[in-house]
């Protein structure tokens, strides 16, 4: 009976953390938008530094230059 009681209290515990984190994933997925450059994503967020976001990703080439591909000469 007592293992019973105690596994419906854990499954109650569980099912609150489950539908915060839920709360947390939706605010978090409204910061996203197709398109968007890590800048503007970086503006969004309070004390993150964007310089060094950029360099982070510049460093592990995630990051796509446009204009790279502009000025490469036709062949």
């Amino acid at each position: 009976m007592e293992a019973l009681l105690e596994s419906k209290k854990s499954e109650e515990a569980l099912a609150l953390v489950n539908k915060k984190q839920e709360e947390e994933i939706h605010c978090l997925q409204n910061l996203f938008q197709t398109g968007m450059t890590p800048v503007q994503f970086c503006k969004q967020l309070n004390g993150v530094n964007i310089m060094g976001v950029n360099l982070f990703l510049a460093e592990r080439n995630f990051l796509y230059d446009g204009q790279k591909e502009e000025n490469k000469p036709y062949e």
